[in-house]
């Protein structure tokens, strides 16, 4: 299949962590700001989780994110706050679920298994310790 203009719009991600948009109506929930008091919110949320998931993906250090991004001081500040919230823990069922239903399988699955793969050795190493 080549990448024509329609393949290149639906696969295309400027960072790493970029969410498309279907993703992103799945996170936009669990983003808003719940403070009541003082100043509203001017830095964009989908920036700050493009950079989270950008440097998840890519393992790079917040100081070296591009500076399309906001100020690294921002970011942790709403990293740190989503950690404390519970955000990560709230969203990733959410997410589960979403997947599978976008597979067009059911929300729950019915049977699971684990893998386990154990590495043998030689017997020539012996005891250590």
């Amino acid at each position: 299949m080549p990448w024509d203009d329609i393949v290149r719009a639906k696969y295309a991600r400027r960072y790493a962590g970029d969410p498309m948009g279907r993703e992103w109506a799945l996170i936009v929930p669990f983003m808003r700001d719940r403070r009541c008091l003082g100043r509203p919110c001017t830095t964009d949320l989908r920036e700050v989780m493009k950079a989270t998931l950008s440097i998840a993906s890519t393992g790079c250090r917040r100081r070296y994110l591009p500076t399309a991004f906001p100020p690294v001081s921002t970011g942790q500040r709403y990293v740190c706050r989503r950690r404390d919230e519970g955000f990560w823990s709230a969203i990733y069922p959410a997410r589960v679920i979403a997947a599978r239903e976008w597979e067009s399988r059911d929300a729950w699955p019915t049977a699971g298994v684990i893998d386990c793969q154990s590495e043998k050795t030689t017997e020539a190493c012996g005891i250590c310790g």
